[in-house]
């Protein structure tokens, strides 16, 4: 039968290797300042597709309105 080994057991067997203490930190500020650009990169993507939608929302109404005023 297999060892069951619970996740406490896990992360106390697990010794990462950090190397330098100024590098490690490095590398960290590195990931932290990528995520932080994805999110703002995610936040403008999602104003700009927002703004589309309400622009092709708006020219479908007054396409719509142009139509039954000339089929009229």
């Amino acid at each position: 039968m297999k060892e069951k080994i619970t996740i406490e057991e896990l992360f106390a067997r697990y010794q990462p290797d950090m190397g330098d203490r100024n590098e490690y930190l490095e590398q960290i500020s590195k990931k932290l300042e990528a995520a932080e650009y994805a999110k703002r990169y995610r936040e403008a993507q999602t104003r700009r597709y927002r703004r589309m939608m309400v622009a092709v929302f708006i020219s479908g109404v007054v396409t719509g309105a142009i139509g039954i005023v000339l089929v009229l």
